[in-house]
């Protein structure tokens, strides 16, 4: 038997009632948190691309694309919103459960999906089917993802179809058949490669919207009676041995299934940037703070990291140069240069006009990025140690696991307020402070809503 039926028999089985504390409190705030990230990706070039394009073509009116108002097919919703979501690289990232660091972005995909499935159902949902829908998706993506043992370019959203046909399929109820010839036609769909941070392309939040516009597509062919195929995940031709090679644990997609919800393990970033620059920006705050050393008195820092962020946020001159806003996204030199000269990197140092700031790009050519051979085994994003060696001769050091936002350094939800926040006056269109304080009141009690259309609302009738 496959992998698949195992997840799919979870999933029908799974109610509300078997949810941890943990994995609901962990929704609601990657609901506030991707909701935040999505406002603030409606006024980038790549949200109002996506929002024109998927208007422009129009369609049956199923679910709302956010911020801007107006219903297209649901599979075009969520190509809008989940490229909104991730726009700006500031939102959630799933580690690996226990800090193993193979990657995903989580709440992108999966807070608009579910929304976008909560009105294509043509009736009402409430927020426990929400949440229930929204971790069981959401965990699947993480667990296939977390059990690929070798990282081979592929991003999450490679994995993501299949954790959204099983939202989908939660709201949608579809039966044990449909649901698992959904899963068979996500996979004839799944695609997401890692060049796009090399190069600080589009693609990459552009991307996230294909993974969940796949997973959309895959319900609802299932619904109309398309078959796919059964063995998806192990196969001759399955997902495992064409794209992971066959380097995966396959006891870790089903190992505390239906306990243990990988969702409740995300990371939530404390900065707009690519998860590898996170712990070298903590890094060099602590050690200028501690030190009490001025950018003036840097000769060189040095950040050892692993092969993954090297080549993602490290390697090529766009990193020490920032053509456009994606490439300074994906840069270390650059968000150690900021950390450095400004105390962290806020939003404001990512705009065409900041990233041309001659004393960060100054500094930023005294940053080198070095594989750490023994990090690198640790995680794709593992732990970093960051050396400052300044003008005097003198070095300092540091060695940093987790930075706040991490499970092992959670966020509160009051965290996620004060961020969310951060994120408002970026809007694409101005949204009422009324609005805002119902918005959060509502996902705070998120379990006793009877009908989460009142937040679409809420984020489009203004």
């Amino acid at each position: 038997m496959d992998l698949i039926n195992k997840l799919v028999k979870n999933v029908l089985e799974t109610r509300y009632e078997d949810l941890p504390v943990l994995a609901i409190e962990a929704a609601k705030r990657s609901v506030l948190d991707t909701l935040g990230c999505l406002i603030l990706g409606s006024s980038t070039s790549e949200g109002k691309g996506i929002v024109r394009f998927v208007l422009d073509y129009g369609g049956k009116k199923e679910s709302t694309v956010m911020i801007y108002g107006g219903k297209v097919p649901a599979f075009h919703a969520v190509m809008a919103n989940c490229t909104m979501a991730r726009a700006m690289d500031f939102d959630d990232v799933f580690e690996g459960g226990e800090g193993k660091g193979v990657g995903g972005h989580i709440g992108a995909t999966f807070v608009p999906v579910t929304f976008a499935f909560s009105e294509y159902a043509e009736r009402k949902v409430s927020g426990k089917d929400f949440i229930l829908a929204n971790i069981l998706g959401s965990d699947i993506a993480c667990r296939l993802r977390m059990s690929a043992t070798k990282y081979h370019g592929w991003q999450g959203e490679t994995y993501a179809p299949f954790g959204v046909v099983a939202t989908g399929g939660k709201l949608l109820r579809l039966d044990e058949e449909m649901m698992t010839n959904a899963m068979g036609i996500a996979y004839t769909q799944c695609s997401g490669s890692a060049q796009g941070y090399e190069e600080g392309v589009s693609t990459v939040p552009v991307q996230q919207g294909f993974g969940a516009r796949a997973g959309v597509l895959a319900v609802i062919l299932a619904q109309r009676g398309f078959t796919g195929s059964k063995n998806v995940l192990q196969g001759t031709y399955g997902f495992y041995p064409v794209y992971d090679r066959n380097e995966y644990d396959p006891d870790m997609v089903i190992s505390e299934l239906g306990k243990r919800f990988e969702s409740a393990y995300v990371s939530i970033k404390p900065y707009p940037s690519g998860k590898g620059t996170h712990i070298p920006i903590d890094a060099t705050m602590k050690i200028m703070k501690e030190n009490q050393i001025s950018p003036g008195d840097i000769e060189e820092i040095i950040v050892h990291t692993s092969a993954f962020v090297y080549n993602a946020c490290g390697k090529g001159e766009n990193k020490y140069h920032p053509q456009n806003v994606r490439d300074a996204h994906f840069s270390v030199p650059y968000a150690v240069a900021n950390a450095a000269i400004r105390g962290g990197l806020e939003l404001t140092a990512l705009t065409e006009e900041a990233i041309k700031n001659k004393d960060v790009l100054n500094l930023a050519q005294h940053v080198k990025v070095i594989i750490d051979p023994d990090l690198d085994k640790i995680a794709t994003i593992p732990p970093n140690k960051v050396d400052i060696r300044t003008k005097s001769g003198a070095t300092y050091s540091t060695y940093i696991e987790y930075v706040k936002g991490h499970p092992k350094k959670p966020m509160t939800m009051e965290d996620c307020i004060e961020k969310f926040k951060k994120c408002l006056p970026y809007s694409a269109r101005p949204i009422p402070e009324n609005n805002i304080n119902k918005l959060i009141q509502m996902i705070e009690g998120l379990e006793g809503l009877d009908d989460v259309s009142q937040i679409i609302s809420i984020l489009t009738d203004f």
